[in-house]
């Protein structure tokens, strides 16, 4: 079952989310899967046999592929540093380079204040930019809803990149309306069609490691298998093991 997007620039297959179907109350999913909310990731430093290699001379780029078994599926993920001024063309090397089509932002370019990642995208519809020595990318059309953004974006390499941004989640805190960031993972795994989907805030840790996290637990519920997230008032190791060993972090408790 699909839901389309009202008044939408895209088309009629671009902006058709899929609504859960999911045989729990919506208060039990909510209070399973925004426990995830309660865990902060810091990072202890970048594990090299998962890192992303740029090119081969072997670039160095703050990510990392995270692999995450969903019962007979894997579903392929890169969580990445947000882009900074500096690095725009190797971040938008590693996309063309790993063939992904979607692109899930965790954080506003602004917070606090303070800036969190870098601009990596035209500002305006069907303009083109330059982004490192050979890639041209173009805004093709965007969408502002509620809580995220959706845009479409094309390289000169003839690849369609789905930009997603969620923007209701503030730093150090949680999302004000969990319905709509379900909606949104819902969103981003039903267009996903090829390589890692890649996931970044402002460090690629808390937000990008509890996207994963609720994408994984929704994928497990799809196909009929359930989590345990607490055991004796501890978090479950089980789910959020395979994202500290591929980012090598510790996992708190608020």
């Amino acid at each position: 079952m699909v839901v389309l997007l009202q008044g939408s620039p895209l088309s009629t297959e671009e902006c058709m989310i899929p609504t859960l179907s999911i045989s729990i109350s919506k208060s039990d999913l909510y209070s399973q899967c925004f426990g995830l909310m309660l865990m902060y990731f810091c990072v202890l430093s970048l594990v090299d046999t998962t890192r992303v290699v740029l090119g081969k001379d072997g670039g160095y780029i703050n990510a990392n592929f995270i692999k995450m078994l969903v019962k007979d599926e894997s579903f392929h993920y890169i969580a990445c540093q947000g882009p900074l001024p500096t690095t725009l063309g190797d971040f938008w090397q590693m996309v063309w380079e790993q063939k992904s089509n979607v692109i899930a932002m965790m954080t506003q370019e602004v917070e606090g204040g303070k800036v969190k990642c870098q601009r990596y995208w035209p500002d305006a519809s069907h303009t083109a930019e330059m982004v490192g020595e050979r890639l041209q990318i173009t805004l093709v059309k965007d969408q502002h809803l509620e809580n995220f953004v959706i845009r479409l974006i094309e390289t000169n390499e003839i690849q369609r990149v789905t930009h997603l941004n969620y923007t209701g989640w503030p730093d150090h805190g949680t999302p004000t309306q969990p319905e709509q960031l379900l909606t949104f993972i819902s969103y981003m795994r039903h267009i996903h069609q090829s390589g890692p989907i890649i996931t970044h805030c402002s460090a690629g840790i808390g937000r990008s490691g509890t996207l994963i996290c609720i994408d994984v637990v929704l994928g497990l519920i799809s196909k009929d298998r359930w989590v345990l997230f607490y055991e004796n008032t501890k978090v479950n190791a089980s789910l959020v093991k395979p994202i500290k060993y591929h980012r090598r972090q510790n996992v708190y408790l608020t």
